[in-house]
């Protein structure tokens, strides 16, 4: 009888413990006047009025200033949205601010990613790290050590001349840059526009068209 008293008391416990750190409903007014203490987790709605924070997030998110300090997965909307951690899914707002990985699509008047996969489309995109897709925009900048994929804006920079070294392999640039002025410290690929510079490629200047072959 005692096991099955301590073992009803473990499961009602466990089931306190997660609900404690899940929510699955959130309204914030601003931080720290919501329901959901910023140090838990919601997984489900959130809303936030003026401003929210929690540590992770799932589902839908939506409110002027959304921020998430750990990971998010699912839709957000937003004037400012900021992500620490990864992001998965959806996300669209005037500005998007994310320090880990962008795996999906993101939409927004100024992007600053940390890196990851997929879509990126804007006025301004900042990408800080690696990245593989398709960032359309009128200033596109990606500070990558490896890069695949295609930069369309007006004018498309990629910096960082150092190139990542893994398990012995050079991490390299492989894409497309097309707009009107296209720089690249190195990359292979194609760059068209009026104004093409791949400054570590044997070719390193030419208008109209460019193609290197290393990077």
């Amino acid at each position: 009888m005692k096991k099955q008293i301590i073992l009803i008391l473990a499961l009602i416990l466990s089931v306190v413990t997660f609900s404690q750190e899940h929510k699955p409903f959130q309204l914030a007014l601003f931080n720290p006047v919501q329901i959901v203490q910023q140090d838990l987790s919601v997984h489900g709605f959130r809303l936030n009025i003026l401003y929210g924070e929690n540590e992770n997030m799932v589902g839908f998110d939506a409110g002027i200033v959304n921020k998430t300090n750990g990971f998010q997965k699912g839709a957000q909307f937003g004037i400012v949205s900021i992500n620490e951690g990864d992001f998965s899914g959806y996300r669209a707002g005037v500005v998007n601010i994310g320090e880990g990985q962008m795996n999906g699509y993101a939409n927004a008047i100024v992007n600053v990613i940390g890196g990851g996969n997929g879509y990126i489309s804007g006025y301004v995109n900042v990408i800080e790290g690696n990245y593989t897709g398709l960032l359309t925009g009128m200033v596109n900048i990606q500070q990558a050590k490896q890069m695949k994929g295609a930069m369309i804006g007006f004018v498309n920079i990629i910096e960082d001349p150092k190139v990542e070294v893994r398990d012995g392999k050079k991490r390299k640039r492989k894409g497309t840059q097309i707009g009107l002025v296209n720089v690249t410290e190195s990359m292979r690929g194609v760059q068209i526009g009026l104004v093409n510079i791949n400054k570590n490629a044997r070719v390193k200047f030419c208008p109209f068209i460019l193609i290197s072959k290393k990077s």
